[in-house]
Protein backbone atom coordinates (compact mmCIF):
# COMPACT_ATOMS: atom_id res chain seq x y z
CA UNK A 1 0.00 0.00 0.00
CA UNK A 2 1.46 3.36 -1.07
CA UNK A 3 1.97 6.28 1.27
CA UNK A 4 -0.69 9.02 0.67
CA UNK A 5 1.94 11.73 1.35
CA UNK A 6 4.20 10.24 -1.31
CA UNK A 7 1.32 10.11 -3.77
CA UNK A 8 0.50 13.76 -2.98
CA UNK A 9 4.11 14.87 -3.49
CA UNK A 10 4.35 12.96 -6.76
CA UNK A 11 1.07 14.42 -7.97
CA UNK A 12 2.16 17.93 -7.05
CA UNK A 13 5.51 17.49 -8.79
CA UNK A 14 3.82 16.07 -11.89
CA UNK A 15 1.36 18.95 -11.92
CA UNK A 16 4.16 21.49 -11.64
CA UNK A 17 6.01 19.84 -14.49
CA UNK A 18 2.92 19.94 -16.70
CA UNK A 19 2.36 23.58 -15.81
CA UNK A 20 5.98 24.47 -16.59
CA UNK A 21 5.87 22.62 -19.90
CA UNK A 22 2.61 24.35 -20.83
CA UNK A 23 4.00 27.74 -19.87
CA UNK A 24 7.14 27.10 -21.89
CA UNK A 25 5.09 26.07 -24.93
CA UNK A 26 2.89 29.18 -24.68
CA UNK A 27 5.89 31.46 -24.21
CA UNK A 28 7.68 29.89 -27.16
CA UNK A 29 4.60 30.19 -29.37
CA UNK A 30 4.20 33.84 -28.40
CA UNK A 31 7.86 34.52 -29.12
CA UNK A 32 7.67 32.75 -32.46
CA UNK A 33 4.50 34.58 -33.50
CA UNK A 34 5.82 37.99 -32.44
CA UNK A 35 9.15 37.47 -34.15
CA UNK A 36 7.53 36.02 -37.25
CA UNK A 37 5.08 38.90 -37.67
CA UNK A 38 7.80 41.48 -37.04
CA UNK A 39 10.06 39.70 -39.49
CA UNK A 40 7.27 39.56 -42.07
CA UNK A 41 6.57 43.27 -41.71
CA UNK A 42 10.24 44.21 -41.96
CA UNK A 43 11.03 41.98 -44.92
CA UNK A 44 7.81 42.85 -46.73
CA UNK A 45 8.64 46.51 -46.28
CA UNK A 46 11.89 45.77 -48.11
CA UNK A 47 10.37 43.52 -50.73
CA UNK A 48 9.26 46.29 -53.07
CA UNK A 49 12.42 48.34 -52.74
CA UNK A 50 13.94 48.88 -56.16
CA UNK A 51 17.42 50.33 -56.27
CA UNK A 52 17.84 53.91 -57.55
CA UNK A 53 19.44 54.08 -60.98
CA UNK A 54 22.89 55.07 -59.70
CA UNK A 55 22.84 52.27 -57.12
CA UNK A 56 21.67 49.83 -59.80
CA UNK A 57 24.56 50.82 -62.05
CA UNK A 58 27.01 50.24 -59.21
CA UNK A 59 25.51 46.81 -58.58
CA UNK A 60 25.73 45.99 -62.28
CA UNK A 61 29.33 47.11 -62.61
CA UNK A 62 30.43 45.49 -59.35
CA UNK A 63 28.80 42.18 -60.20
CA UNK A 64 29.80 42.08 -63.85
CA UNK A 65 26.18 42.31 -65.02
CA UNK A 66 27.15 44.57 -67.94
CA UNK A 67 24.36 45.78 -70.20
CA UNK A 68 26.32 44.94 -73.34
CA UNK A 69 27.22 41.31 -72.67
CA UNK A 70 25.03 40.27 -69.75
CA UNK A 71 21.70 41.43 -71.08
CA UNK A 72 20.81 43.43 -67.97
CA UNK A 73 19.01 46.66 -68.67
CA UNK A 74 17.25 49.41 -66.76
CA UNK A 75 13.58 49.64 -67.61
CA UNK A 76 11.80 52.96 -67.18
CA UNK A 77 8.73 53.36 -69.37
CA UNK A 78 5.30 54.87 -69.02
CA UNK A 79 2.33 52.84 -70.07
CA UNK A 80 -0.90 53.80 -71.81
CA UNK A 81 -3.63 56.01 -70.43
CA UNK A 82 -6.62 54.07 -69.14
CA UNK A 83 -9.49 54.21 -66.68
CA UNK A 84 -8.79 52.21 -63.53
CA UNK A 85 -11.40 50.39 -61.47
CA UNK A 86 -11.89 53.37 -59.14
CA UNK A 87 -12.77 55.64 -62.09
CA UNK A 88 -9.61 57.73 -62.07
CA UNK A 89 -7.68 58.43 -65.24
CA UNK A 90 -3.93 58.60 -65.38
CA UNK A 91 -0.74 57.32 -66.93
CA UNK A 92 0.44 54.17 -65.20
CA UNK A 93 3.81 52.48 -65.58
CA UNK A 94 2.61 49.38 -67.39
CA UNK A 95 5.80 47.98 -68.89
CA UNK A 96 6.00 46.53 -72.41
CA UNK A 97 6.40 43.07 -70.87
CA UNK A 98 2.74 43.39 -69.87
CA UNK A 99 1.11 45.62 -72.49
CA UNK A 100 2.53 43.97 -75.61
CA UNK A 101 2.19 40.32 -74.63
CA UNK A 102 -1.29 39.86 -73.15
CA UNK A 103 -3.54 36.98 -74.13
CA UNK A 104 -6.84 35.75 -72.73
CA UNK A 105 -6.32 32.94 -70.18
CA UNK A 106 -9.51 31.23 -71.41
CA UNK A 107 -9.55 31.41 -75.22
CA UNK A 108 -6.00 32.58 -76.00
CA UNK A 109 -7.00 35.60 -78.08
CA UNK A 110 -4.71 38.64 -78.01
CA UNK A 111 -5.91 41.29 -75.56
CA UNK A 112 -5.59 45.08 -75.71
CA UNK A 113 -5.74 47.06 -72.49
CA UNK A 114 -7.98 49.80 -73.83
CA UNK A 115 -10.78 47.34 -74.60
CA UNK A 116 -11.47 46.08 -71.07
CA UNK A 117 -12.50 42.62 -72.25
CA UNK A 118 -11.36 39.79 -74.47
CA UNK A 119 -12.49 40.16 -78.09
CA UNK A 120 -12.69 36.40 -78.50
CA UNK A 121 -14.77 35.22 -75.52
CA UNK A 122 -15.86 38.55 -73.92
CA UNK A 123 -14.18 37.77 -70.59
CA UNK A 124 -13.81 41.02 -68.65
CA UNK A 125 -10.62 42.17 -66.94
CA UNK A 126 -9.84 45.10 -64.66
CA UNK A 127 -6.71 47.15 -64.23
CA UNK A 128 -5.65 47.89 -60.66
CA UNK A 129 -2.43 49.91 -60.60
CA UNK A 130 0.04 47.75 -62.56
CA UNK A 131 -2.05 44.57 -62.29
CA UNK A 132 -4.38 43.15 -64.92
CA UNK A 133 -6.95 41.14 -62.96
CA UNK A 134 -9.11 38.46 -64.56
CA UNK A 135 -10.79 37.62 -61.26
CA UNK A 136 -14.53 38.34 -60.87
CA UNK A 137 -13.57 40.57 -57.95
CA UNK A 138 -10.09 41.96 -57.37
CA UNK A 139 -8.51 39.47 -54.98
CA UNK A 140 -5.78 40.49 -52.56
CA UNK A 141 -4.07 38.67 -49.75
CA UNK A 142 -6.26 38.51 -46.68
CA UNK A 143 -5.93 41.26 -44.04
CA UNK A 144 -4.13 40.54 -40.81
CA UNK A 145 -6.42 38.64 -38.45
CA UNK A 146 -5.56 36.42 -35.48
CA UNK A 147 -5.99 33.37 -37.68
CA UNK A 148 -3.77 34.79 -40.40
CA UNK A 149 -1.16 35.81 -37.82
CA UNK A 150 -1.03 32.20 -36.71
CA UNK A 151 -0.65 31.08 -40.34
CA UNK A 152 2.13 33.64 -40.85
CA UNK A 153 3.96 32.27 -37.81
CA UNK A 154 3.61 28.76 -39.21
CA UNK A 155 4.83 29.96 -42.61
CA UNK A 156 7.87 31.61 -41.10
CA UNK A 157 8.85 28.32 -39.52
CA UNK A 158 8.51 26.53 -42.85
CA UNK A 159 11.85 25.59 -44.44
CA UNK A 160 10.30 26.31 -47.82
CA UNK A 161 9.55 29.93 -46.86
CA UNK A 162 11.73 32.49 -48.57
CA UNK A 163 12.16 35.85 -46.83
CA UNK A 164 13.64 38.55 -48.98
CA UNK A 165 16.59 40.90 -48.64
CA UNK A 166 17.25 43.29 -51.53
CA UNK A 167 20.98 43.35 -50.94
CA UNK A 168 21.25 39.75 -52.13
CA UNK A 169 20.10 40.33 -55.69
CA UNK A 170 23.56 39.89 -57.14
CA UNK A 171 24.25 36.67 -55.23
CA UNK A 172 20.86 35.33 -56.22
CA UNK A 173 21.55 36.12 -59.86
CA UNK A 174 25.01 34.61 -59.82
CA UNK A 175 23.60 31.35 -58.45
CA UNK A 176 20.45 30.93 -60.56
CA UNK A 177 21.46 32.90 -63.67
CA UNK A 178 25.22 32.54 -64.19
CA UNK A 179 26.85 34.40 -67.05
CA UNK A 180 26.41 31.66 -69.66
CA UNK A 181 22.71 31.17 -68.91
CA UNK A 182 21.39 34.73 -68.63
CA UNK A 183 18.52 35.66 -70.93
CA UNK A 184 19.64 38.34 -73.39
CA UNK A 185 16.61 38.84 -75.62
CA UNK A 186 13.13 39.29 -74.23
CA UNK A 187 11.51 39.64 -70.81
CA UNK A 188 11.27 37.22 -67.91
CA UNK A 189 8.07 35.67 -66.52
CA UNK A 190 7.79 34.78 -62.84
CA UNK A 191 4.93 32.29 -62.77
CA UNK A 192 3.39 31.99 -59.30
CA UNK A 193 5.21 35.05 -58.04
CA UNK A 194 3.55 35.32 -54.59
CA UNK A 195 4.53 38.61 -52.96
CA UNK A 196 6.98 39.33 -55.76
CA UNK A 197 10.30 38.48 -54.14
CA UNK A 198 11.90 37.10 -57.30
CA UNK A 199 10.35 39.89 -59.35
CA UNK A 200 12.08 42.48 -57.16
CA UNK A 201 15.37 40.62 -57.39
CA UNK A 202 15.15 40.43 -61.19
CA UNK A 203 14.23 44.11 -61.43
CA UNK A 204 17.27 45.02 -59.37
CA UNK A 205 19.36 43.10 -61.86
CA UNK A 206 17.82 45.14 -64.68
CA UNK A 207 15.52 42.64 -66.30
CA UNK A 208 12.18 43.42 -67.85
CA UNK A 209 9.77 41.31 -65.77
CA UNK A 210 6.16 40.17 -65.97
CA UNK A 211 4.53 38.05 -63.26
CA UNK A 212 1.31 36.31 -62.37
CA UNK A 213 -0.46 34.57 -59.52
CA UNK A 214 -3.97 33.54 -58.53
CA UNK A 215 -4.27 36.42 -56.04
CA UNK A 216 -2.69 39.83 -56.07
CA UNK A 217 -0.58 41.20 -53.26
CA UNK A 218 -0.40 44.73 -51.92
CA UNK A 219 3.37 44.69 -52.36
CA UNK A 220 3.14 44.31 -56.12
CA UNK A 221 2.50 48.03 -56.42
CA UNK A 222 5.83 48.77 -54.74
CA UNK A 223 7.95 46.92 -57.29
CA UNK A 224 8.70 49.49 -59.96
CA UNK A 225 8.82 48.64 -63.63
CA UNK A 226 7.16 45.21 -63.39
CA UNK A 227 3.76 44.15 -64.69
CA UNK A 228 1.41 41.63 -63.07
CA UNK A 229 -1.61 39.56 -63.93
CA UNK A 230 -4.06 38.03 -61.48
CA UNK A 231 -5.55 34.89 -63.04
CA UNK A 232 -8.04 32.37 -61.58
CA UNK A 233 -6.63 28.92 -60.91
CA UNK A 234 -9.25 27.34 -63.20
CA UNK A 235 -8.18 29.30 -66.28
CA UNK A 236 -7.01 26.85 -68.89
CA UNK A 237 -4.13 28.87 -70.35
CA UNK A 238 -1.30 31.15 -69.36
CA UNK A 239 -2.41 34.75 -70.08
CA UNK A 240 0.48 35.52 -72.42
CA UNK A 241 1.05 35.54 -76.17
CA UNK A 242 3.01 32.82 -77.97
CA UNK A 243 6.80 33.21 -77.71
CA UNK A 244 6.53 36.12 -75.28
CA UNK A 245 9.42 35.30 -72.91
CA UNK A 246 13.08 34.36 -72.97
CA UNK A 247 12.98 32.92 -69.44
CA UNK A 248 10.25 31.55 -67.14
CA UNK A 249 10.67 30.94 -63.42
CA UNK A 250 8.59 28.39 -61.50
CA UNK A 251 9.83 28.51 -57.91
CA UNK A 252 7.95 26.11 -55.62
CA UNK A 253 4.88 26.16 -57.83
CA UNK A 254 4.52 22.91 -59.78
CA UNK A 255 3.83 20.93 -56.60
CA UNK A 256 0.32 22.42 -56.77
CA UNK A 257 -0.36 20.55 -60.05
CA UNK A 258 -1.48 16.97 -60.31
CA UNK A 259 -0.09 14.91 -63.19
CA UNK A 260 -2.57 15.96 -65.93
CA UNK A 261 -2.33 19.62 -64.90
CA UNK A 262 1.47 19.37 -64.89
CA UNK A 263 1.48 18.08 -68.48
CA UNK A 264 -0.79 20.97 -69.55
CA UNK A 265 1.51 23.39 -67.76
CA UNK A 266 4.51 22.03 -69.67
CA UNK A 267 2.66 22.60 -72.93
CA UNK A 268 1.76 26.16 -71.94
CA UNK A 269 5.30 27.01 -70.87
CA UNK A 270 6.59 25.72 -74.18
CA UNK A 271 4.04 27.93 -75.97
CA UNK A 272 4.96 31.19 -74.20
CA UNK A 273 8.73 30.61 -74.45
CA UNK A 274 10.72 31.85 -77.40
CA UNK A 275 12.58 29.14 -79.36
CA UNK A 276 15.65 28.40 -77.28
CA UNK A 277 14.09 30.15 -74.26
CA UNK A 278 14.77 28.73 -70.81
CA UNK A 279 12.61 27.49 -67.97
CA UNK A 280 14.03 27.36 -64.45
CA UNK A 281 12.17 25.16 -61.95
CA UNK A 282 12.87 24.99 -58.22
CA UNK A 283 10.83 22.54 -56.15
CA UNK A 284 10.79 20.59 -52.89
CA UNK A 285 12.74 17.36 -53.15
CA UNK A 286 10.54 14.30 -52.80
CA UNK A 287 13.56 12.35 -51.50
CA UNK A 288 14.78 15.00 -49.09
CA UNK A 289 14.86 14.87 -45.33
CA UNK A 290 11.57 16.16 -43.90
CA UNK A 291 9.90 15.83 -47.33
CA UNK A 292 6.78 14.83 -45.42
CA UNK A 293 6.08 18.48 -44.61
CA UNK A 294 5.99 19.91 -48.17
CA UNK A 295 4.20 16.76 -49.34
CA UNK A 296 1.49 17.42 -46.78
CA UNK A 297 1.33 21.07 -47.91
CA UNK A 298 0.99 20.29 -51.63
CA UNK A 299 -0.72 16.92 -51.36
CA UNK A 300 2.04 15.54 -53.62
CA UNK A 301 5.65 16.04 -54.64
CA UNK A 302 7.03 15.61 -58.14
CA UNK A 303 10.46 14.06 -58.27
CA UNK A 304 13.28 15.52 -60.33
CA UNK A 305 13.44 12.33 -62.40
CA UNK A 306 9.74 12.48 -63.26
CA UNK A 307 9.82 16.16 -64.24
CA UNK A 308 12.97 15.58 -66.29
CA UNK A 309 11.37 12.73 -68.22
CA UNK A 310 8.25 14.80 -68.92
CA UNK A 311 10.40 17.68 -70.11
CA UNK A 312 12.29 15.54 -72.63
CA UNK A 313 9.06 14.02 -73.92
CA UNK A 314 7.41 17.44 -74.36
CA UNK A 315 10.08 19.24 -76.32
CA UNK A 316 12.65 20.52 -73.81
CA UNK A 317 16.38 19.98 -73.43
CA UNK A 318 17.98 19.75 -70.00
CA UNK A 319 20.77 22.26 -69.42
CA UNK A 320 21.39 21.93 -65.70
CA UNK A 321 20.00 20.11 -62.68
CA UNK A 322 20.92 19.44 -59.09
CA UNK A 323 19.93 19.43 -55.45
CA UNK A 324 20.42 22.26 -52.98
CA UNK A 325 19.48 23.57 -49.53
CA UNK A 326 18.97 21.95 -46.18
CA UNK A 327 16.25 21.36 -43.69
CA UNK A 328 16.50 19.07 -40.78
CA UNK A 329 15.03 15.56 -40.66
CA UNK A 330 13.71 16.25 -37.14
CA UNK A 331 11.88 19.37 -35.91
CA UNK A 332 12.42 21.07 -39.29
CA UNK A 333 10.21 24.09 -38.58
CA UNK A 334 11.84 24.90 -35.25
CA UNK A 335 15.41 24.36 -36.43
CA UNK A 336 14.81 26.30 -39.61
CA UNK A 337 13.33 29.16 -37.58
CA UNK A 338 16.38 29.26 -35.34
CA UNK A 339 18.68 29.27 -38.36
CA UNK A 340 16.76 32.13 -39.92
CA UNK A 341 16.52 34.27 -36.82
CA UNK A 342 19.89 33.60 -35.23
CA UNK A 343 22.22 33.39 -38.21
CA UNK A 344 24.09 36.62 -39.08
CA UNK A 345 23.44 36.08 -42.81
CA UNK A 346 20.19 35.92 -44.83
CA UNK A 347 19.83 32.18 -44.58
CA UNK A 348 17.45 31.25 -47.35
CA UNK A 349 19.30 32.80 -50.27
CA UNK A 350 22.69 31.46 -49.19
CA UNK A 351 21.43 28.07 -48.02
CA UNK A 352 22.06 26.47 -51.40
CA UNK A 353 25.77 26.56 -50.55
CA UNK A 354 25.70 26.37 -46.75
CA UNK A 355 27.96 23.94 -44.93
CA UNK A 356 24.88 22.00 -43.80
CA UNK A 357 23.75 21.64 -47.40
CA UNK A 358 27.22 20.51 -48.46
CA UNK A 359 27.30 17.90 -45.69
CA UNK A 360 23.88 16.57 -46.67
CA UNK A 361 23.86 13.82 -49.32
CA UNK A 362 22.79 15.45 -52.57
CA UNK A 363 19.59 13.48 -53.01
CA UNK A 364 18.53 14.27 -49.42
CA UNK A 365 18.78 18.05 -49.77
CA UNK A 366 15.74 20.26 -49.41
CA UNK A 367 15.13 21.28 -53.02
CA UNK A 368 15.91 20.32 -56.56
CA UNK A 369 16.38 22.68 -59.47
CA UNK A 370 16.11 22.01 -63.16
CA UNK A 371 17.00 24.37 -66.01
CA UNK A 372 15.38 23.49 -69.33
CA UNK A 373 15.59 24.99 -72.79
CA UNK A 374 12.84 24.90 -75.39
CA UNK A 375 13.93 23.17 -78.56
CA UNK A 376 14.07 25.62 -81.51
Amino acid sequence: MTDPKTDLRQGTTSGRRRWLVSAAVVATAALVATSAVADLARRDAEAGTILPRDTFERVVSAGGWGTASGGARWIASAGPRFQSVDGHHGVMSLPPALTNRLACPWCGARVHLDEGSCGGCAKVFKIVERTVSWQDSHSERAPLTPRRLARIARYRLDPLASPYSPGLARNWGEHYLPADLRPVDGPVLDHGCGRGRNVALLRQLGYEVAAQDVASDVFWSRIGGAGFQCVPANAGRLPWADGAFSLVLDFEVIGHFDEPALVRHFEEIRRVLQPGGRWLILEANSLGWAARMPRRHYGRLHSLERVRSLAVALGFVEQRSGYEGFYAPVFPRLLNFLRKQCAPWPMDLSDHDSWLARLTPARRRALWQLLLARKP
